[in-house]
């Protein structure tokens, strides 16, 4: 991506969004505020994505993505960005 003129500036975005705010992710094991914020809001957008690729019925989404967002507040992501996506409106 970094290659590519247009996406450049996010390239770094792209590449920390498998980080996990307690360090666990991958590819610098960041931690926290370490990682761009950009970066942390992509990696839980991309948790909910994934539900709905893996079936996740619309009857069952909203609850099964509120769920895992809870679940993985303060290890996977970053418990400011799961408050303001569970603030949106359904």
């Amino acid at each position: 991506v970094k290659n590519i003129k247009l996406l450049a500036n996010i390239a770094p975005l792209i590449k920390h969004h498998h980080e996990y705010v307690d360090g666990t992710g991958h590819p610098g094991g960041l931690v926290g505020d370490d990682i761009p914020l950009a970066s942390r809001i992509i990696c839980l957008a991309e948790h909910v994505d994934e539900l709905r690729m893996r079936g996740v019925t619309s009857d069952s989404f909203q609850a099964a993505a509120a769920k895992m967002a809870t679940d993985g507040a303060g290890t996977r992501f970053d418990r400011a960005v799961v408050g303001a996506y569970l603030s949106l409106p359904v």
